[in-house]
This record gives C-alpha cells, sequence and structure tokens, in this order.
C-alpha cells in the first residue's frame, strides 16, 4: 500500500474549498495572474509616407485675371469702345451710349466719362506730314530756352545786387558779382571761408 504525501492531502483540500485549480508548488508565485503585453502595431500610419509626416494638401490660388490696357490705335479697340468715340462725336447722350454699351457687354459701365477720355488719349496721334513741324518746333523751343534761361540769370545778378545794397556793400557791377561768387564756391569746396576776391568797386577790376 503506498503512502500519502501529507502535502497532497493538503492541497486537495484547498482545491476542494476554492474551486480553484490546485497550483504546483514548483510554480512561481511572482508570475501568478500577470497580464501579458500587447505587442506594439507595426502598420504605418496613414499620415505619415516613409516615416515621415505627409504635407497637407493646400488649395489651388486662382490666378488673377490681368486687367485690359487700352490698345494705343483705333483698329485695335474693342467693339464697345469703337461705339463709344463714334457715339461720343456723333453727339448722342451718355444715357444712349451706356444703353448700348450694357446690350453690347452685359456690363453696367458706371465710368464711362472717364474711360471715353482715356481712350481718346491713348489713340491720339500726330498726323506724318505734322511731325517734321515737330522736330523744327522742338528745336526753335531749346533756343528759345537758351536765351531765357540768360535773360534769368541776368536778372539773379540784378536782384543780388540790389541786396547787397540794402546790406550796406558797395554798389558792384554784375559781371564782378558773378566771378565773386564763382571764386567765393571753388574755397568753400576747398574748404576755406574766405573767397580771396579783390573785386574792384563799381565795376572796375
Amino acid at each position: 500500500m503506498s503512502s500519502i504525501d501529507p502535502r497532497d492531502l493538503e492541497l486537495g483540500v484547498k482545491q476542494e474549498d476554492t474551486g480553484e485549480p490546485a497550483l504546483s508548488a514548483a510554480t512561481p508565485q511572482g508570475k501568478i495572474g500577470a497580464t501579458p503585453k500587447k505587442r506594439k502595431s507595426t502598420k504605418k500610419s496613414e499620415d505619415t509616407v516613409d516615416g515621415e509626416d505627409k504635407p497637407s494638401p493646400t488649395k489651388k490660388q486662382k490666378t488673377p485675371v490681368a486687367a485690359k490696357g487700352i490698345p494705343d490705335r483705333y483698329e485695335d479697340l474693342s467693339k464697345e469702345d469703337k461705339m463709344m468715340i463714334t457715339w461720343k462725336e456723333e453727339g448722342k447722350s451718355w444715357k444712349a451710349i451706356q444703353e448700348a454699351w450694357f446690350t453690347m457687354t452685359g456690363n453696367k459701365h458706371t465710368g464711362l466719362t472717364t474711360r471715353y477720355i482715356r481712350v481718346k488719349a491713348a489713340i491720339a496721334r500726330v498726323k506724318d506730314d505734322d511731325l517734321e513741324a515737330l522736330e523744327k518746333s522742338m528745336a526753335m523751343a531749346k533756343e528759345r530756352i537758351e536765351v531765357e534761361k540768360k535773360m534769368v540769370e541776368k536778372r539773379l545778378w540784378a536782384f543780388v545786387a540790389e541786396g547787397m545794397e540794402s546790406e550796406g556793400a558797395e554798389k558792384y557791377d554784375l559781371p564782378t558779382l558773378d566771378k565773386a561768387w564763382k571764386r567765393l564756391q571753388a574755397n568753400n569746396k576747398a574748404g576755406t571761408s574766405k573767397c580771396g576776391n579783390t573785386a574792384t568797386v563799381t565795376g572796375e577790376e
């Protein structure tokens, strides 16, 4: 007859009382009821590509429509601009022009008077037969300007002479004042304050 180990009887009693399976004496107590660790998902996020964040989609910007300039020739004008020029020269009212403009374009343009001035200025031309006269007139105008500049310079020194007299200075002729002024400016540029001028009173040098 085999002998019964008292430890087996003790374990059997505990099994009946608790209803739980008996644990072997060799089972480590530290691992009882341990929660298994979850494996990390290796699936890449939908927001990353090759480990890098996806760039957020950007909305396409609408390219602004460039403002249409006014042509510089009558032949290149739009139909509505030609209508506006023609009707205005014929003496028609702006109300009639605006109504015709709306019929042609579907746009109620409220600034036709300003546009008319701009269009007229853009298409203005000098006749080819008058270009030679333009060149001659320009040359004559430049010569006249030079003459008037000399006259203005003489008046300048006359004003300077009057001013000097009112300040109690001697009376000098205009060429002498001109020379004295040029010497003064040259010396000022050289860093001196005295002009070293020996101009003669009453115009004598």
